[in-house]
């Protein structure tokens, strides 16, 4: 494939010129690369993103030679756009080779004839159409003129005849022989040829001579050549016409040129691993910058720059220096001095930009100069290396040394320039950090190979054959990015009001973490002012009770490598005067007409103490120390108490529902028993006295008599009037053998069917004292009439026979199995 691009060399070799392609020789501003920001990267404060991973970067994977397509390759002779003839660049079996093949330089010069033994002067010289005829006496011719070619040697020799027979041969022949020391050698017959034979009008017929690296130049300047017809018969069938007869000799002669194959191939939006230093970046002394770059600001005076600090991209490493100066570069010097983590700068030391710069993570430089204009000034990253390898193999006899090489260029760059002459392998590694400065996002590899000869003619074959051309120090540096969300901004709220729920991690993004996996904190100035968390990826404000105020939050959301997102917002919770706050009452308060009773009232409030309570009715009283609502309803029924307690600025209702009832109030009045002890086993009367003090009539009102907890009976008042008394009799069997002191207890109402305006005094007693019976009847009287222990039984005995023929009259009848 044929391009027009040209290949040149250096202008130390006589077949290539140097171009300086004006675009890249230009004097230009260069803005800092990707690159530089990747090198500002670890001076940014904490939080900022960092380094997921670093990794190598093939900056010219072409290099393998695995795709001929990735190469543009072209030829031509030196010093012209015509295609090469000898010299042609491929790629193939994963070489790239330039390969150069001359053949031998062959020139062919003809001889004619000049003499004649035989008197044939008209077949004499280079064919005129003039010529000598025979049927039968020879024609013979010499005199070969071969003294020009005597110095080079014999390639080959080749017979011309510009011979005519007119008719065809049928008996006679012709034949052709040449005389070398004394012997003739016949080398062509003609017979039988079926038609005439004509040579003169267009080319000679051509009979080459066997082993024509055997002739010697004094064989051929001596060889007679003889052309005889030989007639057959008493009648020629025609006539030889020899018009002349030459010698064309092929000779090795020398020769010289010069023709060049190249091979480019460019890698695209690649990151140049250049770092590109900005001049109004450092600080100057004596210099300043120009629309050049940076000069002296007084020429002829040594001024000063010092760069800012220089720091390695993560995981790489500085490499050298290198410049662009417009102006002698005689008086320009460099310095360098390591910069500390903590900001500490090193002393300043000479560097001599062919070296690597110290392996620290920062550094400064710094240019003294006094002429001149630096336009660009860059700091390559690991030293970008290209290594070339490969061999050179072949015949190299009749390359000219000088001007026979093959060189490589780097973005438009030479950075070798090696003799083809030398035979052998070779591997060279060179730094090219100063030629990848040339380009922003690509590199360009151009490598070429030129063949000058000056040779004697012979066949030579030579060949350059790269096998492997790779570019080092590329690299790539994957971040992993801060997360990124929406803000949330200041909130405003009210005391005693409802929270908020905003929205958090649904407005989030992270390049490498999952939102369900980002993590989120919370930074609170006022805790007791509002509560801040979150919950299902919302952030939830939650207000303190009776809390106002301002609370600053700081929300920082974390991915999973400890990259964050912050904001800082404010919730600004307003004051409010709360109104009071009255307990609620009971459902239904019942309470007795005309009669003083007081419900109990809670009432706060925080932001006041002065409280003003009031009620709808004008018997109904709120007592605030005491925490009570006293009331007298006037008439029973239903009614309902509006309570309202107030502060300066607001006020709050509640309803008291009140059962207004007219109830009566039962009590023992009296127990009434014997006055004196009891003998044990005699019977003793006792009135149990109910009295009704409360409004209305009481009615079937149950009273229990019990002595120390023992049932004694019980009995039934049918009706107490407002103010009157029931009385119940007992009779009680002091029992024997029982302790000498005796509680009688009486309760009324004890079942609670009537309501009363007091339950606390249904509940009586009386002690009395028991004493054991006397032995002799006559001595004592007996309170009531005894039982005998024989009627007792009998008794008892009638009561279980009723009852079991009450059970058996009004049982249900036995239950009978229907089919």
């Amino acid at each position: 494939q044929r391009t027009a691009t040209r290949f040149f060399m250096v202008q130390e070799t006589r077949a290539f010129k140097c171009r300086c392609d004006p675009s890249r020789c230009m004097t230009k501003a260069r803005v800092a690369t990707l690159l530089v920001l990747l090198m500002l990267l670890p001076a940014l404060p904490a939080g900022a993103r960092s380094v997921h991973s670093t990794a190598d970067v093939d900056l010219f994977p072409q290099g393998v030679f695995d795709e001929a397509t990735d190469w543009t390759l072209d030829d031509s002779v030196s010093f012209s756009t015509a295609p090469a003839q000898h010299t042609q660049a491929m790629v193939a079996d994963d070489h790239l080779t330039f390969m150069h093949e001359r053949p031998e330089n062959l020139v062919a010069q003809t001889a004619w004839a000049t003499s004649t033994p035989t008197d044939s002067n008209a077949s004499l010289g280079a064919p005129d159409g003039a010529y000598t005829w025979s049927t039968g006496p020879d024609i013979d011719v010499n005199g070969f003129d071969v003294s020009g070619l005597t110095n080079f040697a014999v390639r080959d020799v080749t017979l011309l005849l510009a011979i005519e027979v007119p008719q065809a041969l049928y008996q006679d022949k012709v034949r052709i022989s040449h005389e070398t020391g004394g012997v003739f050698d016949l080398v062509k017959t003609w017979s039988n040829t079926g038609s005439g034979i004509d040579y003169m009008d267009g080319q000679p017929y051509r009979i080459g001579l066997d082993d024509p690296t055997n002739w010697t130049w004094s064989e051929l300047a001596d060889l007679t050549v003889r052309l005889d017809y030989v007639s057959e018969g008493t009648t020629d069938d025609s006539e030889l016409r020899v018009d002349a007869v030459g010698l064309e000799i092929v000779v090795l002669t020398p020769w010289y040129g010069g023709e060049q194959a190249t091979a480019t191939s460019t890698t695209s939006n690649v990151e140049i691993p250049v770092l590109h230093l900005e001049m109004d970046a450092g600080t100057t002394d004596g210099l300043s910058l120009a629309a050049c770059g940076l000069q002296p600001s007084a020429e002829g005076t040594m001024g000063h720059w010092t760069s800012a600090v220089v720091e390695r991209p993560p995981d790489q490493r500085l490499g050298r220096v290198a410049f662009a100066f417009d102006g002698t570069t005689a008086n320009v010097s460099f310095e360098v001095r390591t910069v500390a983590s903590d900001g500490t700068a090193g002393t300043w030391s000479t560097h001599d930009t062919s070296t690597l710069l110290p392996n620290v993570d920062a550094l400064q430089l710094r240019v003294a100069m006094n002429e001149g204009c630096m336009t660009r000034l860059t700091v390559d990253v690991n030293d970008p290396t290209l290594t070339l390898v490969g061999r050179i193999h072949g015949d190299v006899d009749g390359l000219l040394e000088s001007s026979s090489r093959w060189a490589a260029y780097v973005n438009g760059v030479v950075v070798a320039n090696e003799p083809v002459t030398t035979l052998g392998t070779f591997r060279f590694d060179l730094p090219v950090g100063h030629a990848l400065a040339e380009a922003d996002d690509e590199v360009e590899i151009r490598l070429g190979s030129v063949f000058t000869w000056d040779a004697d003619g012979s066949a030579s074959s030579t060949a350059v054959e790269f096998s492997e051309v790779s570019l080092s120090g590329g690299f790539s540096v994957e971040y992993d990015e801060d997360p990124v969300c929406q803000n949330v901004g200041d909130q405003f709220l009210t005391e005693d009001a409802g929270g908020i729920v905003l929205p958090l991690i649904t407005r989030c993004s992270d390049d490498r973490t999952a939102n369900d996996a980002l993590t989120v904190s919370f930074d609170n100035t006022a805790p007791d002012v509002v509560e801040v968390d979150v919950a299902e990826g919302q952030i939830r404000v939650s207000l303190v009770a009776e809390a106002s105020g301002n609370a600053v939050i700081t929300t920082t959301v974390m991915d999973a490598a400890g990259n964050t997102w912050t904001e800082t917002w404010t919730v600004h919770v307003a004051t409010v005067d709360d109104a009071p706050v009255v307990g609620e009452f009971p459902g239904t308060v019942p309470v007795e007409h005309e009669v003083e009773t007081t419900v109990a009232i809670v009432v706060s409030d925080l932001d006041s103490t002065d409280l003003q309570a009031t009620t709808n009715r004008s018997w109904a009283s709120v007592d605030l120390e005491a925490g009570v609502i006293r009331l007298n309803p006037p008439t029973p029924g239903y009614v309902a108490v509006g309570v309202t307690v107030c502060d300066a600025t607001s006020c709050t209702d509640r309803t008291l529902d009140l059962d207004v009832r007219a109830l009566a109030d039962l009590s023992i009045d009296d127990i009434a028993a014997p006055a004196g002890q009891y003998e044990e086993g005699s019977i003793v009367d006792i009135a149990v006295y109910v009295r009704n003090s409360g409004a209305v009539t009481a009615t079937l009102v149950d009273v229990r008599l019990t002595a120390d907890g023992t049932l004694i009976g019980t009995g039934e008042i049918p009706l107490i009037e407002p103010g009157g008394l029931g009385v119940v009799e007992f009779s009680w069997r002091v029992p024997e053998n029982g302790d000498a002191l005796v509680r009688l207890e009486a309760e009324v109402d004890r079942s609670a069917t009537t309501d009363e305006r007091d339950e606390s005094n249904n509940v009586e007693s009386l002690p009395v004292t028991t004493v054991p019976a006397q032995s002799d009847q006559n001595e004592g009287s007996s309170s009531g009439p005894e039982l005998s222990g024989g009627l007792v039984v009998g008794g008892t005995v009638f009561v279980l026979v009723a009852i079991l023929g009450l059970f058996a009259a009004f049982a249900p009848k036995r239950i009978r199995k229907v089919e």
